[in-house]
């Protein structure tokens, strides 16, 4: 998992290219190579690039490994938000304007009785 999460941080700074190439290497160790998480990861990194049908197809492949049905659901929640949003909607701007933003952390919080 040490090997995952480097790939991961590699993608952060030298972006999702360059963490491909790590996870590439991954396959040939077996004690990740069947993993759900290393689907996951792919997944993560080509949604990052813009690819989303390849997103997609890492994301079910995923789905399919784990065993938590909480992920399953997730993963094919993530698999099926590719193909209802393109590449060109994936990073829209959040509005600092906290009258018209949705941002959670903008709204007011519940008074408490």
């Amino acid at each position: 998992m040490v090997a995952l999460n480097r790939a991961i941080a590699a993608s952060m700074v030298h972006g999702p290219a360059a963490g491909r190439t790590q996870l590439d290497e991954l396959v040939a160790d077996a004690r990740i190579a069947t993993h759900y998480r290393l689907d996951a990861a792919r997944a993560h990194l080509y949604e990052r690039a813009g690819d989303i049908t390849k997103a997609a197809a890492h994301f079910r492949a995923a789905a399919e490994r784990t065993a938590s049905v909480a992920e399953r659901n997730y993963l094919l929640a993530k698999a099926s938000l590719g193909h209802s949003r393109s590449a060109d909607t994936r990073c829209q701007p959040i509005s600092t304007d906290p009258q018209t933003s949705r941002s959670p952390a903008l709204l007011p919080l519940p008074k408490i009785v």
